[in-house]
């Protein structure tokens, strides 16, 4: 007689082989992160709102000397220094975005840009040396971008680092909201995870789209609430940490800049209607504002940008208006006070804020660095203390006097560390 069988029935529970499945798993990534751990993986950085930033070195290997990467020449200019900084030279970075690049001048790789210009002006007053300046000015690159190139260039011998970062910050959107909660503890703990780093730095290298008609703005970030202006002041001031950081852990002397603008003679951005008023009513009162202006009815349009600012306190274009009629009215006080609230409230703040260069010149007293305050030098250049068209080719390029105006202001700081720097090395 066959002896039947029946299946016996598994001594172990559904949680319990779950359990089993996922423990092998859990060993892997507690090891690697123990692993990531011990060895100091630091990319994509312990910033929590840098997920989306692209890590590349700017310079590459090229025999004995170090190149700009060629994927880098669209936004930097071509330069190449040897490895091993020669005798008798001082090398100098310095970091920015178009400004330092020298946008717009007709020669800004040779002498028409302040970085140029500081050069020529330090060798000057030190015969016998020489001064290697390398331009680290990218167009369009805002503080998030510039950085990882500090941390990377504090490893080629620089004598001084020159920092001016401001303009950019909202040139293209970062989405906070969807990286970091407030001041959520879980969301913290989820970033300081050194695996989700890895993860996030293999699942970035895809390039960025390119969009309008400026190939170097991404996109418009149209900031519509205070947190957003919140978000990026916090991103931007650690990121301005870090720069000054790298820096001090390297013993590299360092020099920060503030960021003047064009306040007379550039318009707002972008301003949106209030929620009270139809696009079509807001473009005509625009529209019929600035033909008053034009014509000399300097009044008529005061009041009728102060009657739109009184139902929307931050339409940037209508703070603009009222700034230019106060400006030709000879109201001077009211004029400037008036054209940095539509800088300050413009939707697309392209040039850098006052919270910005504050906090710059913050850093600069709380950390002992040395600071030149060109967005000071620059009103104090101005007639009535509001730059215009007089140093600014545009909304924050300076022309080549305003390159003139950097580099003069930054040969004394310059030079003078620089001094000490050799003294110290001396002894």
């Amino acid at each position: 007689m066959k002896q039947s069988f029946q299946q016996r029935p598994s001594r172990f529970s559904f949680r319990k082989k779950a359990l089993f499945a996922i423990l092998p798993v859990a060993f892997i990534l507690v090891s690697l992160e123990v692993t990531l751990r011990c060895i100091g993986f630091e990319s994509p950085t312990a910033d929590p709102y840098e997920s989306f930033v692209l890590h590349h070195p700017l310079f590459l290997p090229d025999g004995e000397r170090l190149r700009t990467g060629s994927a880098r020449t669209q936004f930097f200019h071509d330069q190449v220094f040897e490895r091993i900084r020669p005798a008798n030279t001082k090398r100098v970075f310095v970091f920015g975005g178009s400004t330092t690049y020298g946008w717009a001048l007709p020669e800004p790789q040779r002498d028409n840009s302040y970085v140029n210009q500081l050069g020529g002006l330090l060798e000057t007053q030190a015969p016998g040396t020489r001064f290697e300046m390398i331009n680290c000015g990218g167009l369009s690159y805002a503080s998030y971008r510039l950085v990882d190139l500090v941390e990377e260039c504090v490893d080629y011998s620089p004598d001084l680092i020159i920092v001016m970062s401001g303009h950019n910050e909202f040139i293209e959107a970062r989405h906070y909201a969807g990286l970091i909660g407030a001041d959520s503890v879980q969301s913290r703990l989820w970033y300081n995870l050194r695996t989700v780093r890895l993860l996030y730095h293999f699942s970035n290298k895809r390039p960025q789209p390119v969009l309008g008609d400026n190939p170097f703005i991404t996109e418009h970030y149209i900031v519509r609430d205070q947190e957003e202006f919140d978000q990026t002041f916090d991103h931007y001031s650690r990121n301005l940490n870090r720069m000054v950081d790298a820096c001090k852990d390297h013993r590299v002397p360092v020099i920060l800049c503030t960021c003047p603008s064009n306040l007379l003679d550039h318009p707002p951005f972008y301003t949106e209607p209030s929620e009270s008023m139809n696009e079509a009513d807001f473009y005509y009162q625009v529209g019929t504002a600035i033909k008053l202006t034009e014509s000399g009815q300097h009044e008529e349009a005061l009041t009728m940008a102060q009657g739109a600012l009184r139902d929307d306190p931050r339409s940037a274009i209508f703070h603009y208006i009222a700034g230019k009629c106060y400006f030709e009215m000879q109201r001077f006080k009211e004029a400037k006070a008036s054209l940095i609230l539509a800088k300050e409230t413009d939707a697309f703040p392209k040039r850098a804020l006052d919270s910005f260069n504050g906090f710059v010149r913050d850093l600069a007293r709380e950390s002992n660095l040395e600071l030149f305050d060109a967005e000071a030098v620059f009103f104090a250049e101005s007639e009535h203390g509001i730059p215009g068209e007089n140093l600014f080719i545009d909304d924050c390029h300076p022309t080549v006097k305003g390159h003139r105006l950097f580099a003069e202001g930054l040969k004394e700081i310059a030079a003078t560390i620089l001094r000490e720097e050799s003294k110290r090395n001396s002894e």
